[in-house]
């Protein structure tokens, strides 16, 4: 079955268009763009969410699915985005919740990995307005989740003013990002995957797997001049290095808390998602 899922987030707006065939996901077209509903407003967003359904159409989904997640639960932009949606023959707009964002991003991020898993792990999900941290095992799914309201762009706009960020703003970051994920007590597990928006950033920056020691390497490399300078000698988007620090300090917090080196993961939520739609039985395992 070839499904179609346009995930607003609170730092971009993603379309995945995959095939699923025996708990896998087969990508077909996958693009970004950076549009949130802060940024750019309910009427930009909405036609966005119009074009990138006639994409997902044309790419050969045959169910086209909305979601938002944190930037909108609340937000009184939902119900124009509901009707953009529904009139992209999408069904509506669907908010997820924390629990749903957990139990997806861990059914996707499973279903990404060609290695063989322990018995149990963990993913954590870094996103834009909130980190969500699952632990279950590959077969029976999640046993465990908490979210914390601390994600790259709450944490940018609350403590970055500047670009770079200076010294004395990371060190006010870091005790923000260990103090707001404090509560989090996870089971004990064997191995941590990482997902989330920009993970595939993270994999150019510090390889596939992330530890203490890369963090702060990693957060040397994007704070050592301006997001558009080190942007381009990176090759990366500036709108994304400049929400990097964040997303690195809450993952240097999780560092403490759960095993390392944290696995990036290939699949996340929208992958968890896309199981879903298409019925799969790893998705109904997790109770997602």
């Amino acid at each position: 079955m070839v499904v179609g899922v346009i995930d607003i987030g609170s730092n971009t707006t993603r379309l995945l268009v995959a095939e699923v065939a025996g708990g896998v996901v087969f990508p077909i077209l996958e693009r970004r763009h950076f549009v949130t509903p802060g940024g750019f407003g309910a009427r930009v967003l909405a036609e966005l969410v119009d074009r990138e359904a006639a994409a997902a159409r044309d790419g050969g989904a045959e169910t086209v699915h909305v979601v938002g997640t944190a930037s909108l639960r609340g937000s009184p932009e939902v119900r124009r985005l509901d009707r953009a949606a529904q009139a992209a023959g999408a069904g509506g707009l669907r908010i997820l919740s924390e629990a749903e964002e957990a139990r997806l991003a861990f059914g996707g991020a499973v279903a990404g990995e060609t290695e063989e898993l322990p018995e149990h792990l963990a993913v954590i999900d870094v996103g834009g307005g909130s980190t969500e941290v699952a632990v279950g095992t590959p077969a029976g799914g999640v046993e465990w989740w908490a979210s914390r309201p601390v994600g790259s762009r709450r944490l940018t706009e609350r403590a970055f003013r500047g670009d770079p960020p200076s010294r004395p703003q990371l060190a006010a970051a870091g005790n923000d990002g260990r103090r707001r994920c404090a509560a989090i007590h996870p089971p004990e597990c064997e191995l941590a995957l990482a997902v989330g928006g920009g993970t595939a950033s993270l994999r150019q920056l510090c390889g596939p797997l992330i530890d203490r020691d890369g963090v702060v390497a990693a957060l040397d490399r994007v704070c050592a001049g301006p997001a558009a300078e080190v942007a381009e000698d990176l090759g990366l988007d500036a709108r994304r290095v400049r929400l990097l620090p964040a997303a690195l300090v809450v993952l240097g917090a999780l560092c403490e808390l759960l095993p390392t080196p944290f696995r990036i993961a290939r699949g996340g939520m929208r992958e968890g998602l896309a199981l879903q739609l298409a019925g799969s039985p790893a998705a109904a395992a997790e109770g997602s």
